[in-house]
């Protein structure tokens, strides 16, 4: 073995909520612990382990989660060339690569384009419009465009894709394909255009159908300008009601980001997600957030979030205040 390098990440959160009835709650979000191993010049293995959600054992069951995040072997071909197997973060849009690295983006979760959502009303399960783990095999890499320091960047994964629980079932019957593309143009520096896309079979469907195919596209934008950071995502998504009918639903967000004397971020974030055209459920949340780089390794975050849910005739507005501690080792 030429290297060991072992380290992770974890997140503890703070939340507080107008709803009724609702507490504030103190939430250990997250701690992964990761090994990576490089077997030779051209090979590694990763382990990535996480406990995730307030993990203790419990008379009536464990609470939270422990699990294998990600588990992968890799051997580099060439630099535009990488073989991975195993499992591993879909490679869908800016953030669910690293969807679970809170240090490495400022607000304390990633957009909720990528989290679980009920999308129709008559059908009560809450699922991602995509697998958020692939088990399979990865092809990766980078293309150097000219001498000018163009880039094109690239990810081929397919395998199983939606293997996790959504309520008891254990959903994980199906072949995934993910693709995504980004392109870095040398004339513009910082710039990062992109494009994915992600399908499989939902044993379950997104709104009752089941074994339905499910397909998700969109675009990505990053702009990164001195202290300036400017993101924004579109997702369109298309699966099946649980009465059969075609529906799409499109997923966004945009983000604005200023870094103030190295270590002072305030950004504010807009979310839209149109969940269901049929049943007109719609979510829209706005962020006011601050992100305090205390040191490298060390991040405090606050978030001010105002919520607005439709759900056919049903329109519910509220507000969240969260606070997070970040830390990487």
């Amino acid at each position: 073995l030429d290297k060991i390098s072992f380290y992770g990440y974890g997140q503890i959160d703070y939340s507080i909520t107008d709803v009724q009835n609702d507490k504030s709650n103190f939430e250990l979000t997250r701690l992964n612990l990761i090994s990576d191993c490089e077997l030779s010049s051209n090979s590694r293995f990763l382990t990535d382990i996480e406990l995730e959600h307030n993990v203790l054992t419990d008379p009536k069951g464990n609470i939270g989660n422990i699990k294998f995040s990600q588990m992968w072997a890799e051997y580099s071909f060439l630099p535009e060339l990488k073989v991975r197997v195993g499992k591993f973060l879909t490679d869908l849009g800016l953030y669910n690569k690293i969807h679970d690295a809170s240090p490495t983006y400022f607000s304390i979760a990633p957009p909720i384009l990528y989290s679980r959502h009920n999308t129709s009303i008559e059908y009560s399960s809450q699922q991602r419009f995509y697998g958020k783990y692939l088990l399979g095999v990865e092809l990766t890499g980078t293309w150097d465009i000219g001498s000018d320091g163009t880039q094109l960047e690239y990810t081929l994964m397919f395998g199983n894709g939606r293997n996790d629980y959504v309520g008891d079932t254990y959903v994980d019957k199906n072949t995934a394909y993910s693709f995504r593309l980004i392109f870095r143009p040398s004339i513009l520096s910082g710039l990062h255009i992109g494009t994915s896309f992600y399908t499989d079979i939902n044993q379950i469907g997104l709104s009752g159908y089941p074994n339905s195919r499910e397909n998700i596209a969109g675009i990505e934008f990053q702009y990164d300008y001195k202290h300036l950071q400017l993101q924004s995502e579109l997702l369109l998504s298309s699966y099946k009601s649980k009465s059969g009918s075609d529906l799409n639903a499109l997923l966004s967000f945009a983000q604005v980001a200023y870094t103030f004397f190295d270590d002072i971020t305030p950004y504010i974030q807009i979310n839209y997600l149109n969940l269901n055209p049929e049943e007109k459920n719609k979510l829209v949340l706005g962020i006011f957030g601050v992100n305090y780089s205390i040191s490298s390794n060390f991040f405090i975050k606050f978030e001010s979030q105002f919520h607005n849910e439709i759900y056919k005739d049903n329109n519910t507005n509220f507000k969240t205040f969260k606070s997070s501690i970040n830390v990487v080792f």
